[in-house]
């Protein structure tokens, strides 16, 4: 990636910031990041440190949630057999998991279905109607999926099947003909409309569900506490880089430390697998050891083999399944690769490509279940909004990802006449392309990144807190920092600068990772640079670095230590 240019952010009034620390017993430098991310109100910032499930507003709030609560528990009382349909991603996996496993709990007769992404694609697809109608079914509920599907929801009525919609995505501009939506786009709806994703919203419905339930004395004592859904939700929702604020701040707390206990005999075949073992899980460990596994499920084979790992109670059972999901990981990193190299070869072959504002990727018969990773690690080394696509005979099917300051979903709006269909956010998209109108496609989404971004929208900016005196590092205000976790998206760890910072020490671990010693103000501080092994000469006896704050306990020995982001 090209060298990060430092942003220092704007301070908070400094009125605030006492006033937080004040309150809160806080080190001002803490203070001062919770103010300048907004949270100047005591009680809020309070909350924001100590996330409870109590916060979580009531799913009555939401739109639709009364409507599909009495259609379901109809189909419940009636005794009629539940198809719960996903997709193929970890927030489908997941959501689709959690009602599955909610049925179970309550002796509902239910099964699931979720697409092949090769054979189905994404979606609702009123072909598999007929396949869900033969096994019985009654009622459908979709997760992470459905708000489009007015063919699907059409046919399941025709063959007098009930719908449930729960979905996140935005809205169409007329919604399918079903007996119930949830959706938080919904006008009217109390909740938080850009938190919640799929698993979120089976969550709040299995909650919802369960007190319905139980009023009427359906529910047997003990059999279901929805707090055991928690680990599938901070899964799903870390998956699908929803903002850690708010109720998915809750969500995912709870979740983590279900997930370090690995009370369901799924996780712990996949911690087991992932050589996580009994160890805590943070949110770096469920974003890159255990989602990217439940992920190749859906990407290299069927996600119906990770829904399963997610649902058994059978220990043997699931370590099957999490060896051959780990061996999918394994195919699906191995396939990557390969596309990646092709990528990067074709953008070193033009001899323009400096002079680019963004990059359309393609290949025959590349993956189409790895490209959105590939399209991640081309913006990872070149930072241009980038679309990689895979031909398969006369169409192509492509992922988009983007960078700060360029909305994707609306430059494929632009692009809209040169494409078959296409979907997303503004960070991330699907498309389809007919081979035929491809140089097209490249030259209109070329043309709308020249006109949308400036060159230092090029050049990756690092965002920088605060600059402070290393000296100030002590145990009580890095565990502060700490205490800001989980971090994510919407929460982003904070980083912080020091100037002319004295090296003590240098050298290599393993031959690519960078170990300094710090000193400042009388004390010694490590520093860890993950891959910074290649600019161990840039090191001199002073230099200005960037880094976030953390605490080892190596040995039973609590000191802070920093992890460079730059220097």
């Amino acid at each position: 990636m090209p060298r990060r240019r430092w942003i220092e952010l704007d301070a908070p009034p400094e009125a605030d910031v006492r006033r937080l620390a004040d309150a809160l017993d806080l080190s001002e430098i803490v203070a001062h990041v919770l103010a300048q991310r907004g949270l100047t109100d005591v009680d809020e910032a309070d909350r924001f440190l100590h996330p409870k499930l109590a916060d979580l507003p009531h799913p009555d709030g939401m739109v639709g949630m009364d409507a599909a609560v009495r259609v379901i528990v109809g189909a419940v009382e009636r005794g009629e057999t539940i198809c719960v349909y996903g997709d193929y991603d970890v927030d489908g996996i997941t959501a689709t998991s959690l009602l599955l496993d909610f049925f179970r709990r309550i002796d509902q007769p239910a099964f699931y279905f979720v697409p092949d992404r090769v054979e189905h694609g994404y979606g609702f697809h009123p072909e598999v109607v007929d396949q869900i109608a033969a096994r019985g079914a009654k009622l459908i509920i979709t997760v992470d999926t459905g708000i489009t599907a007015h063919e699907a929801c059409a046919e399941a009525k025709r063959r007098g099947l009930a719908v449930v919609i729960t979905d996140h995505h935005e809205l169409p501009e007329t919604l399918p003909d079903a007996d119930a939506i949830i959706n938080p786009h919904q006008p009217g709806c109390a909740f938080e409309v850009e938190q919640l994703t799929g698993v979120g919203l089976a969550f709040f419905l299995s909650a919802a569900l369960r007190a319905e339930l139980d009023k009427r004395g359906r529910v047997r004592r003990g059999s279901v506490d929805v707090r055991d859904f928690l680990d599938l939700a901070a899964l799903g929702t870390i998956a699908d880089m929803a903002p850690v604020t708010g109720a998915n701040r809750a969500l995912v707390a709870a979740g983590l430390e279900r997930l370090t206990t690995a009370a369901r005999t799924g996780v712990a075949a996949l911690k087991e697998v992932a050589g996580i073992g009994n160890r805590p899980v943070d949110y770096y460990g469920a974003s890159f050891t255990l989602n990217p596994r439940l992920n190749a499920a859906g990407r290299m084979a069927n996600a119906a083999i990770a829904v399963e790992l997610m649902t058994t109670d059978d220990p043997m059972l699931a370590r099957r399944n999490a060896k051959e999901i780990d061996d999918r990981n394994a195919e699906r990193q191995e396939t990557e690769n390969r596309i990646l190299q092709a990528a990067r070869r074709m953008v070193a072959s033009n001899p323009h490509a400096d002079k680019l504002c963004s990059l359309v990727l393609y290949g025959d018969d590349w993956h189409p279940g790895v490209i959105g990773i590939v399209a991640s690690r081309i913006i990872e080394e070149f930072y241009r909004p980038t679309i990689v696509i895979s031909m398969d005979g006369r169409v192509g099917k492509g992922s988009g990802r983007s960078i700060d300051g360029f909305n994707l979903f609306d430059a494929l709006v632009a692009c809209r006449h040169t494409l078959v269909q296409f979907g997303g956010h503004a960070f991330a998209a699907g498309l389809s392309v007919d081979r035929a109108k491809l140089p097209e496609f490249m030259t209109a989404f070329e043309k709308h990144a020249r006109a949308t971004l400036r060159d230092d929208d090029l050049q990756p900016r690092l965002k920088i807190a605060a600059v402070v005196d290393p000296a100030s590092w002590d145990l009580r205000t890095a565990g502060q920092i700490v205490s800001m976790a989980p971090f994510g998206i919407g929460n982003p760890q904070p980083v912080f600068a020091s100037k002319r910072a004295k090296v003590l020490y240098k050298t290599t671990l393993k031959e690519k990772h960078l170990k300094l010693r710090i000193e400042a103000g009388g004390q010694v501080i490590s520093a860890l640079g993950w891959r910074m092994g290649d600019r161990f000469d840039e090191v001199g006896e002073a230099i200005d670095i960037a880094y976030t704050v953390g605490i080892s306990d190596f040995r039973g020995e609590r000191e802070v230590q920093l992890t460079l982001k730059d220097f």
